[in-house]
């Protein structure tokens, strides 16, 4: 058994840490260590990304220090153990024993040979890098010797071909030996990948630091680059879509990732001759190719090793990847693969993990390595997302027409077992087709679900009407997913039918999601989510990795304070307005016109005392224009407005942009406001919107956040009702195994988290979740301050307390009367311009 790294006592963090920094940084680093699977929780501004850094690099480079060490131990004993089994007397028993001994001998040494394999290809990079730098001293340019190489080669290629030679078969035919033959870098490139495929070797081991988005991964870096971990001693590779690191300009002109991967492809394969290239309008035309253009001229082997050399000897950010790229001449996207597998830390979007095919693809392995999910609040979420298809009845229309096309053209030539099939695709097209025009189909519902199996045998066929233009991508590959998932589906995946006049779409969806989380449990040697709210942790323990088999002592959990004071925050809970009328914002009764003026006062009141910005966050856009419209009629907008400068968040995300920026400049000019005056500005914002993650109120642009009521999704919604009917399944099969007694909840009291279904848990948690999201909209960093008023009687149970954030928890004020919460944010505000002029 090898001995456990001691826990450091300074994790190389840029400043002196906070107690909650430090916190987070050993929990971390024992998760890494013990091989655990952790749900951390630290709030947005408490410095989470340097944490994370410091933390697991400093692990990952102790682990390197002592890997060897450790082995010749490991060795060692295992050595011995062999050779005591040599001396038993009893030859038959001994045998068993000593054939597992001498397995974990040889599996200790190949550990070790790939250590010192590893160091080999380091030091083999570290060669051709200065031998590089050499070249590009003494020959002026680094790029310049390669290309001069490539051209000598390649005109030594021209010149001992003839082609003056005749094919048999005639001149198209030679025509495309010839272009084939040319193109060296093709052939070499795919002698390389071939190489790499038979290449098993493991690599080093890494720490796969994954995120939603490409500019989060490049925010990452950044920050990286601000600690000791950011020079050459840490091997550091971002894998991104060829959408985001290509530089080809004829391929980058497409725009659409769809179209830039399929024209990516086609380069690679280097055929010649006739080829469909899709244009960005959706259209093909058929264009012949130049030898020219045969092959992608920027994926030259020898020219995307030396950038993979680069960048695993600097860290760089995707810009700096694509700026390298083209000072080399070198295909960014393919030199990241080249220099994965010596990569010690490796930064990838969401989709590149959780998606099986794109892992394999992308030559991610996650076995014995470790995973850090930041922004974790989303996992669940992107699990469901990245298992959807949506089929609409335009790529129907199109794919459908494609296959009648290729049928005109080729039936002569083809078999008659492929005519079968042909027909067999046309048939189900047409199928599709008649499910999403109930004109001609009149028994299809508006919105219905049905079970993916029962889908393939209930589809009939009928005759397409006109068809939606389709952007992006080829909408007959769409079909061909779609035919497979409906082939291999399992219990739980569901299909959606949609005919609503604007939409018409079938939508595959997987009903447990979280279960295609399970391999990667499974396979790494420790998975950490991060995030800023992540409570409730229940959905992650359970549909994460106590499904995944993994046992209670492996998962271990953190809620982290806040950086900030707690005389900085002062969360609120109203159950009560002004006049005393209780906040009811349930569905039924947030209408109420009574309801939403008390409302309107409490807005009002809070623009009377709170300076600067004051965020308003609305369960929905359809209750946002109902609700604003009402506090219009009854006058208490025009109120606020003379406190506050109104801005209503918009549907369209290209306004978002401007209005903001509007939103800003009112709250930057109430310093300059005289008393009486307007007085910054409050922004109406949509839970769940464009408004509600992602963007910083930090400061004056969010000295107070409100909650209006608790944004409970639509229980109408047929894909929600579908889920909790699933998840209820579960939990009440679950219960039937362990001998549990199922009851029913009153609907007079309030379930607690524990004794809620499935389907229940879902549902609450899917609520609370946004309202913490929408909440950390506003502390951003230690000195910031702010107040949240939590307008809906229901946040004073203690079953929402519970599953608010800690820091949020600790603090929170339950109001039954109006007064005294009035009179707690008035002397909180006063405290605060009192601290300020002093």
């Amino acid at each position: 058994m090898s001995q456990k790294l001691p826990m450091p006592d300074d994790f190389s963090f840029p400043f002196p840490p906070y107690d909650i920094q430090l916190e987070l940084m050993k929990k971390v680093f024992t998760a890494l260590e013990d091989q655990k699977l952790a749900i951390l929780e630290s709030p947005t501004g408490t410095g989470k990304s340097l944490s994370l850094i410091c933390s697991a690099l400093t692990w990952l480079h102790k682990y390197n220090e002592v890997q060897q060490s450790r082995l010749e131990i490991e060795l060692r004993a295992a050595e011995a153990a062999v050779q005591q089994c040599e001396a038993v007397d009893d030859w038959f028993a001994a045998a068993g024993v000593r054939q597992a001994q001498t397995e974990a001998v040889q599996n200790i040494k190949e550990k070790l040979s790939r250590l010192n394999k590893e160091r080999s290809r380091i030091q083999a990079i570290n060669i051709r890098k200065m031998k590089a730098k050499k070249e590009k001293e003494s020959e002026g340019s680094f790029s310049s010797s390669w290309k001069t190489r490539d051209e000598k080669t390649s005109n030594n290629s021209r010149e001992n071909i003839s082609p003056q030679k005749k094919s048999p078969v005639g001149e198209d035919f030679l025509e495309e030996e010839l272009d084939l033959l040319l193109n060296d870098d093709v052939d070499e490139s795919s002698e390389l990948e071939e190489a790499a495929d038979e290449d098993e070797e493991e690599g080093c081991i890494k720490i796969y630091y994954c995120s939603r988005t490409h500019s989060q991964l490049s925010q990452f870096i950044g920050e990286l680059q601000k600690t000791r971990f950011g020079g050459a001693q840490t091997r550091v590779v971002a894998l991104a879509s060829r959408h985001n690191l290509c530089i080809n300009p004829d391929v980058m002109r497409l725009k659409h990732p769809n179209l830039v991967n399929d024209r990516c492809l086609d380069l690679q394969r280097g055929s010649s001759g006739c080829v469909s290239l899709s244009c960005a309008d959706g259209n093909t035309k058929g264009q012949k190719r130049s030898k020219a253009n045969q092959a992608c001229p920027w994926n030259r082997p020898n020219a995307v090793r030396a950038l993979g050399d680069e960048l695993l000897t600097n860290v760089q950010d995707l810009e700096d990847a694509v700026k390298e790229g083209k000072a080399l001449k070198a295909c960014p996207y393919y030199a990241a693969r080249t220099a994965l597998r010596d990569a010690q830390l490796v930064l990838v979007p969401y989709n590149t993990v959780l998606q099986p095919g794109t892992r394999e693809a992308c030559g991610v392995r996650l076995k014995n390595n470790c995973l850090i999910v930041d922004e974790a609040h989303n996992l669940l979420g992107t699990l469901a997302s990245v298992q959807e298809l949506t089929l609409s009845l335009a790529q129907v229309c199109r794919s459908r027409e494609q296959v009648q096309q290729y049928l005109q053209r080729y039936e002569s030539r083809l078999s008659a077992r492929n005519l079968l099939h042909l027909n067999q695709l046309l048939f189900c097209l047409k199928a599709f087709s008649s499910v999403l025009q109930p004109e001609l189909n009149a028994k299809t519902a508006k919105n219905n679900a049905t079970e993916a199996p029962d889908m393939v045998t209930t589809c009939a066929a009928s005759d397409v009407g006109g068809a939606e233009e389709v952007m992006g991508g080829n909408p007959f590959l769409v079909c061909v997913e779609l035919f497979r998932r409906l082939v291999t589906s399992h219990a739980s995946a569901r299909v959606l039918v949609n005919v609503d006049d604007s939409s018409r779409t079938i939508k595959y969806l997987v009903l447990d999601p979280a279960s295609h989380f399970h391999d990667i449990v499974r396979q790494c040697r420790s998975v950490i989510l991060v995030g800023g709210t992540m409570k409730p942790f229940q959905e992650f323990r359970e549909q994460l990795f106590y499904a995944a088999g993994a046992p209670e002592t492996r998962v271990m959990e953190l809620s982290c304070g806040h950086v900030v004071p707690s005389e900085n925050v002062l969360p609120v809970a109203l159950s009560t307005g002004p006049t005393g009328v209780t906040l009811d914002l349930t569905h039924a009764n947030r209408n109420q016109p009574h309801v939403v003026q008390e409302v309107g006062r409490v807005l009002y009141n809070a623009c009377c005392v709170v300076p600067a910005g004051v965020v308003v966050f609305l369960p929905s856009y359809q209750y946002s224009e109902l609700f604003l419209s009402l506090l219009r009629k009854q006058g208490l907008l025009d109120k606020i407005e003379t406190k506050k400068k109104v801005f209503v968040e918009p549907r369209s995300a290209s306004a978002v942009g401007a209005l903001l920026a509007a939103y800003a400049t009112a709250v930057r000019r109430s310093a300059e406001a005289a008393p009486g005056q307007c007085n910054g500005a409050v922004l109406f914002c949509v839970v769940g919107g464009k408004m509600s993650e992602g963007i910083n109120f930090s400061d004056g642009l969010g000295r107070c956040v409100v909650m209006v009521g608790l944004p409970y999704p639509n229980t109408q919604s047929v894909e929600l009702r579908e889920r909790m009917k699933h998840l209820d399944a579960k939990h009440f099969e679950a219960m039937r195994l362990h001998g549990k007694k199922i009851q029913e909840n009153s609907k007079a009291e309030e379930p607690s988290r524990a004794q809620r279904s499935g389907g229940e848990a879902y549902y609450h948690n899917l609520c609370f979740r946004a309202v913490n999201q929408s909440i950390g909209r506003a502390i951003r960093h230690r000195q910031d301050y702010a107040c949240m008023l939590l307008l809906d009687q229901r946040y004073s149970r203690q079953s929402t307390v519970s599953a608010l954030p800690d820091w949020i928890s600790r603090s929170l004020l339950r109001a039954d009367k109006y007064p005294s919460a009035h009179a707690a944010v008035a002397k909180f505000f006063a405290h605060h311009k009192q601290k300020q002029q002093r």
